[in-house]
């Protein structure tokens, strides 16, 4: 799980760069944990669209291949 929060007073899109690698994990895909919406994640970049003062909870899927 990772949260990622937008403190500012605009709304912006944040990357956040996830080493899969050392988490153990490939093939992985990410969404939203609070409503279940998948976020881009691509070569270990995931984007995140985010409202002022507002957060993510990230939910990090290792197994999304096997799905």
């Amino acid at each position: 799980m990772l949260v990622v929060a937008n403190l500012g007073q605009k709304a912006v899109t944040g990357t956040v760069r996830v080493d899969l690698a050392a988490m153990g994990l490939r093939n992985a895909a990410a969404v939203n944990a609070l409503d279940g919406r998948p976020l881009p994640l691509s070569g270990g970049i995931l984007s995140v669209a985010l409202k002022p003062t507002n957060f993510a909870l990230v939910e990090i899927d290792g197994n999304a291949a096997d799905k």
